[in-house]
């Protein structure tokens, strides 16, 4: 799941891998990079990586995950632009449950950044104890928007931004032509 990234996240991937394997993995990552949907799709394949450790039905558990249906893998998005203590109030509520398909619960909170004043403390409780077999992915663009003590209690991984051709080659896989994603990569670039 994640050998696919091993070319353009060597380093990132490679420690990730080990701590799978050294059975080393920490409680709580912070991924971060310009390209907010990369960094979701990876956090995604990380999960991928640790739910599965140790499990015969492999295939089955990452089909459902890309299809977005499986319950041990917690997304939490902005609303109306902002992530509410509410939210984060409704998630810890769901991890206190124990895993009924695998052993670990993955929870993928995408633009942290959005976090409100109320949810950054909300989610700074859940970081500062975390339950056994129960992991944080946050995911951001920008890290310098986070509480201090957030930044503290996750490991940081900055993802490299992709190359023109491999964000082409990335926009083409997603069944966009070759010539609109050569337009796309243009334009944003540009930006």
């Amino acid at each position: 799941m994640l050998e696919k990234y091993m070319d353009e996240q060597r380093v990132v991937t490679t420690l990730l891998k080990k701590s799978i394997q050294n059975n080393k993995i920490v409680q709580a990552y912070l991924f971060y990079s310009d390209d907010i949907d990369y960094i979701y799709k990876y956090a995604k394949d990380f999960s991928k990586e640790i739910i599965t450790k140790d499990l015969d039905t492999k295939d089955n558990i990452c089909k459902k995950i890309d299809e977005d249906i499986y319950s041990e893998l917690k997304i939490v998005e902005p609303i109306s632009n902002n992530i509410k203590k509410e939210q984060l109030i409704d998630l810890q509520k769901e991890v206190q449950n124990k895993p009924i398909e695998g052993n670990k619960i993955v929870y993928i909170i995408k633009n942290c950044e959005k976090l409100t004043a109320a949810s950054s403390n909300s989610i700074l409780k859940f970081l500062e104890e975390p339950q056994d077999n129960v992991y944080a992915f946050l995911t951001t663009f920008n890290e310098e928007r986070l509480l201090p003590t957030i930044l503290s209690r996750t490991q940081k991984l900055k993802l490299l931004p992709l190359k023109k051709e491999e964000l082409i080659n990335e926009l083409t896989n997603e069944g966009i032509s070759n010539d609109d994603a050569e337009l796309l990569v243009q334009f944003y670039g540009d930006k």
